[in-house]
């Protein structure tokens, strides 16, 4: 997810003092305790796959530290989520651009360890971003987690059936996405994501106060009847 707070207990110079004098208040909150101090800032949480939808309260942390002390600034190269400060603004016509965002950072034996989610075209291979990001970090790069991608042709027939039905229910000539999210068709023989949400419907994935419209549980119901019959009768034959 995009961090939607974060913060940071500093000791208090004169030097950080200015900085912070000079720092646009509106970005961040501070606690003075005994010489020392608690910065804290503030966004909007947002899906992992889509972090140009949120506001991303640890970047706003770590430009702010950054000006403070050098080994912050080093991940100020993840402030823009297409990668392109890091060298992996990378596309592909079938499953778009590479998304990346800075999920958690913390302070551990003197040194900052940090989560960084990548999601990276389908045409890319995993050892390619590892390469790019030890080439421009100091430190270790090191995988924790890793889905292989999943990709179905739009010409497959389960694509087609499934587009049919949504075609057929709603009124309209859509065509298929890729998204960067991860979901269990992974685990099938052959599958694909298919709904629940639709285009311009904000449903707040794994956010607070997640819903889901009525109406548009109604359609997704049809939709999906349309879908099963219409795929079972091609089983039969």
């Amino acid at each position: 997810m995009v961090p939607d707070t974060a913060e940071a207990k500093i000791i208090l110079t004169p030097e950080i003092i200015d900085i912070l004098q000079k720092a646009d208040k509106n970005v961040y909150a501070i606690e003075y305790c005994d010489g020392n101090a608690t910065i804290k800032t503030f966004g909007k949480s947002a899906h992992g796959s889509h972090p140009e939808d949120g506001d991303n309260a640890l970047i706003k942390l770590i430009l702010l530290l950054g000006k403070m002390n050098n080994v912050f600034s080093q991940l100020t190269v993840f402030s823009e989520n297409d990668g392109k400060l890091i060298g992996l603004n990378i596309e592909d016509e079938k499953s778009g651009k590479l998304t990346l965002n800075l999920g958690t950072a913390i302070t551990e034996s003197n040194e900052i360890v940090f989560e960084l989610d990548v999601r990276h075209p389908v045409s890319f291979e995993k050892e390619y971003v590892t390469k790019k990001l030890s080439e421009k970090l100091k430190g270790e790069v090191k995988e924790t987690f890793y889905h292989l991608p999943l990709y179905v042709d739009k010409n497959h027939p389960l694509v087609k059936t499934l587009l049919l039905a949504y075609n057929k229910v709603t009124g309209e000539n859509a065509e298929p996405i890729a998204i960067g999210g991860g979901t269990y068709a992974r685990v099938l023989p052959l599958g694909v994501a298919f709904g629940p949400c639709f285009p311009n419907s904000n449903a707040g994935i794994h956010c607070a106060d997640e819903y889901v419209d009525l109406d548009e549980f109604k359609k997704m119901s049809d939709i999906y009847y349309y879908a099963l019959k219409e795929l079972c009768t091609k089983r039969k034959n």
